[in-house]
């Protein structure tokens, strides 16, 4: 008899490779059992099977057999694009509830798993299953997000109402919570979603403290107490502690990466002075005017500048160094004009002053718009005319065509 038509009986499973994932684990997913009689065909079927996980790059096998039994080992590389499971509104019970109950269920599950395919599944059943137990009739959503560091596993619950009732704001003292509260009102016009109070804090609440001078500041881990369902509604109580730190004071603004622009002609366009409160949503505000004037009017349209602190904690001073990225220059190429009659079109094109080949001004179009598409638009229609403007970038030629779209 051929050793591919032989039975025989299992003796060890070993699995190498297996970094994130438990070994023993991946080979109680391959569906063999020790000492049960196994085939060849049974080890493929059981290799097709890790494979079909989407956990992995590549699944082979090898295999040593004696009269009676016979011993496998998988070869596996784990994907790399495994990332973090978040559940944005899951809160009919904690997190480490949540985590337990799929690690139960999902021998696999290690709070992260690849972008969709089994594991992802397999979450998305066991939170809704959750759902169903509690009479909660509501649809889990599972959305794969990208971001700088690679992005997260998202599952959202969708179809029932989850308001926020009320806020709190422990260690509040600097900014008061009245200010805090009033600030945060849009979020007690909206359903829970952690995904959004994650920017909101970013974009709402810490520059609050940052106008303050109050650079380390940060909103610790928000608490969200479930009060249970109340007339089809699942209201909850946030909680959301902050630590203020002390406010600095500016010590010194440096300028780094700049050349178009020198380190005075950019000093000169900020506000902020040595000896100021460390006001960075003031200097925020600054540098997007040196990001639209100031490169914007010489062709540099990626222009970044960005805020790094460095802190003295013994005087409560603050260096701010001004890192700038001042991008490619590109030049103007064309202007397309759409929804004109052609006469106010052609007495457009006469009044445009940016040659093709000429960097492109940010500012001068703007200005143009303002004066030159006013006055025309005035003598050529007797209601009010929309004004869709779109830049369209050639980023291996480093031009710009200028759409105008009037309507």
């Amino acid at each position: 008899m051929s050793l591919a038509a032989q039975t025989l009986r299992l003796a060890s499973i070993q699995i190498n490779g297996s970094k994130r994932l438990p070994a023993d684990q991946v080979a109680a997913a391959s569906g063999l059992t020790i000492g049960e009689p196994v085939s060849l065909q049974d080890l493929q079927s059981a290799a097709d099977r890790l494979a079909q996980l989407g956990l992995f790059e590549f699944v082979t096998y090898r295999y040593e057999t004696t009269a009676t039994t016979i011993s496998v080992e998988f070869v596996v590389e784990e994907t790399a694009r495994f990332r973090p499971c978040e559940f944005d509104n899951f809160v009919w019970m904690p997190r480490e509830e949540v985590l337990a109950r799929l690690q139960e269920e999902i021998p696999l599950f290690i709070g992260e798993a690849p972008p969709g395919g089994f594991l992802t599944d397999e979450v998305q059943r066991v939170l809704a299953a959750i759902l169903a137990e509690r009479g909660i009739r509501a649809r889990v959503v599972f959305f794969p997000t990208l971001s700088d560091t690679g992005g997260v596993n998202l599952f959202r619950i969708e179809g029932v109402p989850i308001p926020v009732a009320s806020l709190r704001f422990p260690g509040a003292a600097q900014v008061d919570e009245e200010q805090l509260q009033r600030a945060s009102q849009s979020l007690l016009a909206r359903d829970y979603s952690q995904s959004f109070l994650r920017g909101f804090i970013q974009g709402t609440l810490l520059p609050l403290y940052r106008a303050k001078g109050f650079l380390r500041a940060r909103f610790n881990a928000p608490q969200v107490a479930y009060l249970g369902e109340a007339e089809g509604t699942h209201p909850v109580v946030l909680t959301l502690p902050v630590e203020e730190g002390v406010p600095y004071r500016v010590r010194e603004i440096r300028w780094s990466g700049n050349e178009v622009l020198s380190a005075g002609e950019l000093q000169k366009r900020v506000s902020l002075r040595v000896g100021d409160v460390a006001d960075t949503v003031r200097l925020e505000a600054d540098l997007d005017r040196i990001r639209s004037e100031g490169y914007g009017e010489r062709g540099h349209l990626l222009a970044r500048l960005r805020i790094e602190p460095e802190f003295d904690d013994e005087t409560r001073t603050a260096a701010l160094t001004v890192r700038v990225e001042e991008g490619a220059l590109y030049r103007f190429q064309a202007l397309v004009l759409e929804g004109l009659p052609a006469s106010a079109a052609a007495e457009l094109q006469k009044r445009w002053k940016l040659a093709p080949g000429e960097p492109y001004n940010a500012v001068y179009v703007s200005s143009f718009i303002k004066d030159d598409v006013a006055a025309v638009l005035r003598r050529v229609s007797d209601r009010p005319v929309n004004i869709d403007s779109r830049l369209t970038r050639d980023d291996e030629h480093k031009t710009v065509i200028l759409l105008l779209r009037f309507r």
